[in-house]
């Protein structure tokens, strides 16, 4: 599907250092849309931040008051063109986050009329 890019951070007396973070993720593909599934068990929604940015969806973690260690952790995946990048949804149940994209319009397959006997 695309190039799956990778990164994590941790900012710890102002400087940057990249670290492995690579949640199992799947990634799946329909005529409507794609899925992405990824499985981030002790995550809290809250701690969660899902967005679209140069072409790119984010899936990042950040600190939040049960777990203030500065490690700000981010998966990238490129995303193909024909996502509509206003149809997005996400849902984080049971330690698996499930993002939608859904395809746009004119990149979904349709059926062409046949005329003539």
């Amino acid at each position: 599907m695309s190039t799956v890019q990778t990164d994590v951070s941790s900012k710890s007396n102002g400087k940057r250092s990249f670290m492995p973070f690579s949640p199992a993720a799947d990634v799946l593909e329909s005529a409507e849309q794609y899925l992405f599934v990824l499985d981030l068990p002790g995550v809290s929604k809250d701690e969660l931040v899902v967005q679209i940015l140069d072409g790119k969806l984010s899936v990042s973690t950040e600190p939040d008051a049960a777990h203030p260690e500065p490690k700000i952790r981010q998966r990238r995946f490129e995303l193909p063109a024909d996502v509509d990048a206003e149809a997005i949804s996400a849902e984080l149940e049971n330690g698996v986050l499930t993002v939608s994209l859904t395809k746009r319009p004119s990149a979904r397959p349709r059926k062409i009329a046949i005329n003539g006997s």
